[in-house]
């Protein structure tokens, strides 16, 4: 027979994993491109567990994180820091992280920075807004781990060799 206990109806609990109880031991932790390392990632995100994994994961990949929770801050700490990368929520409360990204971009400061967009609603056409708004690349949530950082370094390596030219 099933009783519940008063005293947990009102109970929250917060369950927390380090990233290599969530990432197969195949996926490499350490930094093992040096380039890689010097990565200056802003993670724009409201979702605390998004932000968490993103974070984890891109810190044991060696990269630099700045995190920020809404999308003025974002914009602050973006012409603060000029990060390498922005991880941008498209569903922010507020300011949405495409009119985010069109305030960056409209922003001589900040223009140059890759923006890539994070989504947990893939429907027809949010690419191409994201890509109209500026951003350079588009990414769905649930995220798959294995991929995700490698993505990230290829869009910063892609944008750094443009740069270079």
């Amino acid at each position: 027979m099933w009783r519940e206990d008063p005293s947990f109806v009102h109970s929250s609990f917060v369950l927390r994993h380090s990233v290599s109880s969530v990432i197969p031991p195949a996926f490499p932790l350490e930094p093992t491109d040096p380039a890689m390392t010097s990565n200056r990632i802003l993670i724009i995100e409201d979702t605390p567990a998004n932000m968490e994994l993103f974070t984890d994961l891109l810190e044991a990949a060696g990269h630099t994180v700045s995190q920020a929770w809404e999308a003025t801050g974002g914009l602050e700490l973006a012409r603060a820091e000029h990060p390498d990368l922005i991880l941008m929520d498209i569903g922010l409360p507020g300011m949405d992280g495409l009119a985010a990204t069109r305030a960056l971009k409209a922003d001589a400061a900040t223009r140059d920075i890759p923006v890539l967009a994070l989504t947990a609603h893939a429907m027809r056409g949010e690419e191409e807004k994201a890509a109209e708004a500026g951003c350079a690349g588009y990414m769905t949530k649930p995220i798959q781990t294995r991929a995700f950082v490698k993505h990230i370094t290829d869009l910063i390596e892609a944008t750094q060799s443009r740069a270079a030219l």
